[in-house]
């Protein structure tokens, strides 16, 4: 028996007692020195089962949870490493600080809240989305895209009193913030409140501006240049190979072109700054032309709408100055330009949609063939008799990944454009390579654009009819046929199309053509009553 005693007294003593995991339990603080011996050593994996281990062993742990997000960021595990320093945070407010304090934790946190808050966006679980945006921002509080994509959300669950409140407790802190009046100006535009939306825009844009030369001088003064047209020029490219998302593109730029290796780091932070703000800049204008359209749009006086469509030109103008591809700048300054209805506004506008057109719509043979021949089977495969086909993800991807190659300065094209084919449902039949294309839009988006398109080049001949130049009015005539034919490959019951082809034929003086597609109209009218 007294052996027994002492055998079960030496058990005791030497500790080895078994968790709930089978494994052998060691005390939390050996666990914790393992898993960051691990984690120095850049060993992550190793310092996860540690510190999993620690976790088993005090729930509570605010420092284990921190350490182990920080572990799983680096393993670009982002999701279950926000989950991690969220119970940190909730654990021990505390511990935000710390986080803070500590270079390589404050990444880690921020790029894994950063992740999360997109992949729950992604899956539509807003409300997550936003705890993490908002610890994200407890870590980097001025972070602007961070503070963009809160706002959005909050947008996005009409939430918009807090997102005011949001913007008036930053504003107490710092009223030079350009983000305080961005989004003061997003909550006004989303009341519908056109003026105050412009007013708080046009704010954010003057201190944009501002921070915008700022960083320029801090370039010029790195680079010890004085020329300004060399300045824009490295400027804009800095921003395309920064718009890239490339960093051995940006780092080759700084290194070989512009041969400032020494000072890598602060002039990719300078063209990260520089780029940033300009993306302020084309957003802030673009909403502030949107809201004087509005606004010309509401008013009846003829004078008061005029004034508004040309601030909304100007506004647009601005937007395209930062950046030359936003699309949807360009297609609202067309349209403005379109309602303007001054002299050269409708020349104006049909050179602008006829720009998107050729940008928004890539023939596929500027693709690989072997690409090109994938395109062409998956289309083999298609029996349907619609003019736009969507991509299959895996098509899209391969498609995003040879343009990415390609530098080509656009991406997103989702859908496959067949306007000169006529398939017949059910029937499959050969689709040659240069009957194919690439688009951005979708059919609504396409149909509408020629839509508007086909109205400007009718505009245009008729202004060139009344000037007795019938040659060239008839040639335009025949182009905005064409653009209200490729509206009706998209939707053959488009009433739109069939009334402007009406007044197209009836101006070049084909009066029973006009009365057909009138004819076609009418029907079309009676049938969506």
């Amino acid at each position: 028996m007294k052996k027994i005693i002492i055998f079960l007294s030496i058990f005791l003593v030497s500790g080895i007692l078994i968790s709930a995991s089978g494994q052998p339990r060691v005390p939390y603080s050996a666990r914790m020195n393992s898993g960051r011996i691990y984690y120095r050593d850049n060993r992550y994996e190793k310092a996860v089962e540690q510190f999993k281990f620690a976790i088993e062993e005090n729930p509570q742990s605010a420092d284990a949870r921190a350490w182990l997000g920080a572990a799983l960021s680096h393993l670009r595990i982002f999701l279950e490493a926000a989950a991690q320093f969220d119970t940190a945070f909730q654990l021990d407010s505390s511990y935000i600080t710390k986080v803070r304090q500590n270079d390589d934790f404050r990444f880690q946190a921020w790029i894994a809240f950063f992740d999360a808050t997109r992949e729950n966006i992604h899956t539509n679980n807003l409300e997550d989305a936003i705890n993490y945006i908002n610890n994200a921002l407890r870590i980097e509080p001025e972070n602007r895209q961070g503070l963009t994509i809160l706002a959005q959300l909050y947008v996005q669950l009409n939430r918009l009193d807090e997102l005011k409140q949001k913007a008036q407790d930053m504003m107490k802190e710092d009223p030079e913030n350009s983000m305080v009046y961005t989004m003061l100006g997003l909550y006004f535009f989303n009341q519908s409140e056109w003026d105050s939306s412009h007013r708080y825009y046009e704010q954010a844009a003057m201190r944009y501006q501002t921070n915008e030369q700022k960083s320029r001088d801090a370039l010029a003064r790195e680079l010890a240049i004085t020329d300004t047209v060399r300045l824009n020029q490295i400027v804009g490219r800095l921003r395309v190979v920064r718009q890239d998302r490339n960093p051995d593109r940006l780092r080759s730029y700084i290194e070989d072109s512009l041969r400032a290796g020494r000072k890598l780091r602060l002039i990719a932070r300078i063209a990260d700054d520089i780029y940033m703000t300009q993306g302020e800049l084309n957003a802030n204008f673009f909403r502030a032309g949107i809201a004087s359209l509005q606004k010309g749009s509401a008013d009846t006086v003829q004078s008061e709408q005029s004034r508004y469509f040309k601030q909304a030109i100007s506004e647009f103008e601005q937007a395209l100055n930062y950046n030359p591809l936003d699309l949807d700048a360009k297609h609202n300054l067309a349209f403005t330009f379109y309602r303007l209805r001054e002299s050269g506004s409708d020349v104006r506008a049909m050179t602008l949609f006829e720009e998107i057109v050729n940008a928004s719509i890539l023939a596929i043979t500027e693709l690989s063939n072997e690409l090109c021949d994938s395109i062409l089977t998956f289309l083999a495969g298609d029996t349907t008799s619609k003019g736009l086909i969507p991509i299959s993800p895996e098509l899209t991807f391969k498609i995003e990944n040879e343009l990415a190659r390609q530098e080509h300065k656009l991406s997103g094209y989702q859908w496959l454009y067949l306007p000169e084919v006529k398939r017949i449902k059910g029937s499959v039949e050969p689709v040659a390579k240069g009957d194919v294309f690439l688009t951005l839009y979708d059919v609504q988006g396409l149909e509408n654009l020629y839509l508007l398109f086909g109205a400007a080049q009718t505009n245009v001949a008729t202004e060139l009819k009344g000037e007795n130049r019938t040659e060239e009015a008839n040639k335009k005539y025949d182009e905005a046929i064409s653009s209200f034919n490729r509206v009706l490959v998209l939707n053959p019951k488009s009433s739109d199309a069939y009334k402007n082809l009406a007044v197209c034929y009836r101006e070049k003086g084909d009066s029973k053509k006009a009365f057909e597609l009138m004819k076609k109209w009418k029907d079309l009218i009676k049938g969506e009553k």
